[in-house]
């Protein structure tokens, strides 16, 4: 399954970006599982609060332009979706 996925903010460095194959069926909490054993535990650390897998409040992961909320990990991704995850900034 090809997805093209883009992170921004901290993760850049972290995620392979633009189109990248996956095996067979996958959620996206499957996929943020995935890449953080493919990116490393900084990547983990980022994405994930915790040991329980929840993802950080920090984190904002987008599917094909919307928001996706923490109930919404379980869809199942389809060819060709489009993943973007941002970390929220602060400032003034």
């Amino acid at each position: 399954m090809k997805l093209e996925i883009r992170a921004f903010g901290n993760l850049n460095k972290l995620v392979p970006q633009g189109p990248t194959e996956f095996e067979g069926p996958l959620s996206l909490e499957a996929l943020l599982t995935h890449l953080a054993e493919r990116c490393g535990p900084e990547f983990e650390r980022q994405i994930f609060d915790g040991k329980a897998r929840v993802l950080n409040t920090s984190i904002c992961i987008t599917l094909n332009g919307r928001i996706v909320t923490e109930p919404n990990l379980k869809k199942q991704l389809e060819e060709n979706d489009r993943i973007a995850v941002f970390t929220f900034l602060a400032g003034g």
